[in-house]
């Protein structure tokens, strides 16, 4: 069992067993993955045979697309979250993905995969969870389960999903959403007052700490102003997750109940309007784990 400190440091901001943030995830992927480029860094292409990683993978989006894709190749996901590995494992077999597989564990802790197991490690937004010092620990468990020669890609955001907006409210959410990570002690930001999360700069060192090489950062934007392919997906996506993000904001104390209702409101009145414009900002980073001399 997990001491009641480790417990609170991995504890993810919304509830991780939700149906309705099972459904956020879905859509925030899909989204995300179109705004990256695809599922994979431009120069690297699977090849028969090889096994990929997805870590905190959620509803199983990224997987069942990539086992799609790639059918001869071999696709698992992880994820903490007993309902979203149950409904990924049941989408994966109405796909008929034979090559997709799922299961529950917890990258906190020392995972079950022997060393050098996987060609490709994909992990996308695990500052949610993750409190800043186990980001060290964590980063070596995805190495060491990593082939030489194989590649760790993280990807990430300092301004949760909402980047930068034309809404003062969503201008003031997400900057209680970062003073409530720092008082978490998730992401890095340089004090109590930070208006973003501080882990996109952070993301390179990380991976060179953990001994990769050749690490390499590649920005994505997704611009979902009013009018825009994203515009409709992201207003349900904020819709749902601000309220599934309340409970975490007034726990750390950076608002009260009463401004949280009265921003939740404001937001969707100035997304509304035809004049608002939004575009979302992130980063990835991959390195490579050095070959075995």
């Amino acid at each position: 069992m997990m001491s009641q400190p480790h417990q609170i440091h991995n504890q993810y901001v919304f509830d991780v067993e939700s149906g309705a943030e099972m459904a956020r995830l879905l859509d925030q992927d899909h989204m995300t993955t179109r705004a990256m480029g695809g599922l994979f860094p431009d120069f690297y292409e699977p090849t028969d045979g090889q096994r990929v990683l997805d870590v905190a993978c959620g509803p199983g989006g990224w997987v069942q697309q990539v086992a799609f894709t790639y059918p001869t190749i071999e696709v698992h996901g992880i994820d903490t979250s007993h309902t979203m590995i149950e409904y990924a494992q049941a989408q994966a077999g109405v796909q008929r993905l034979k090559n997709a597989y799922f299961e529950k564990m917890d990258v906190t802790q020392p995972l079950k995969f022997p060393d050098d197991s996987f060609d490709f490690v994909n992990a996308r937004f695990m500052v949610g969870f993750l409190s800043r010092e186990q980001w060290p620990e964590v980063l070596q468990q995805l190495v060491r389960i990593t082939k030489p020669g194989g590649i760790v890609r993280l990807t990430d955001s300092d301004v949760a999903a909402t980047g930068i907006t034309s809404s003062r409210a969503l201008e003031r959410l997400t900057t209680f959403a970062a003073q409530a990570c720092y008082r978490a002690r998730k992401g890095f930001g340089a004090s109590r007052d930070s208006s973003n999360i501080g882990i996109t700069p952070m993301l390179s060192i990380l991976l060179q700490n953990a001994g990769c090489l050749g690490i390499i950062e590649q920005p994505h934007a997704l611009n979902y102003s009013a009018g825009t392919t994203a515009y409709h997906a992201n207003y349900s996506n904020f819709r749902t997750g601000w309220l599934l993000m309340k409970p975490f904001l007034l726990k750390m104390g950076v608002t009260t109940n009463e401004e949280m209702d009265e921003l939740y409101e404001q937001f969707q009145i100035e997304m509304l309007s035809e004049e608002f414009r939004g575009i979302w900002y992130f980063l990835s980073a991959w390195g490579q784990k050095p070959e075995k001399e």
